[in-house]
């Protein structure tokens, strides 16, 4: 009889405001755990807190909101992997940021407003950056 794929042994995780990943691996988290959190919550005794259950179509906008973090945590995963990330590196990574971002709001028609806000303050940090002289010694071979 199959009860379903066998899910990992977790701990909790933690909100970390100082990277774009701390809200992606929350939600990637609970959607990877839901089956046993929906088992918990609907089993004999937990009519408390039963109401805390995702309906499908909360389930459906937490993975649309993973694929648009997903971007964010991917590009992060990439710059932090440096020792040292300068904008040589940062810099170009912002610039393939935009392109997914873009190509994703495709995608998401939902949450197309928010990845545009998102492209629109990349764009800003870009257009700053590259008015400085840093930049060209930054990207200068």
């Amino acid at each position: 009889m199959g009860h379903g794929p066998i899910l990992r042994v977790v701990g909790l995780l933690k909100d970390v405001e100082t990277r774009w990943s701390a809200t992606f691996l929350m939600i990637d988290r609970v959607l990877e755990q839901y089956q046993a959190v929906d088992k918990f919550l609907n089993a004999p005794g937990q009519e408390e807190i039963a109401h805390h259950s995702f309906d499908p179509m909360t389930l459906r906008v937490l993975q649309d909101i993973r694929r648009f973090l997903e971007i964010f945590h991917i590009v992060q995963e990439i710059v932090s992997a440096e020792k040292t990330p300068t904008l040589s590196i940062v810099l170009p990574m912002y610039e393939k940021l935009i392109v997914m971002l873009n190509d994703l709001a495709k995608d998401l028609d939902e949450l197309s407003h928010a990845i545009k806000v998102s492209v629109q303050k990349l764009e800003e940090y870009l257009s700053l950056s590259r008015r400085t002289k840093i930049y060209s010694l930054a990207m200068g071979k």
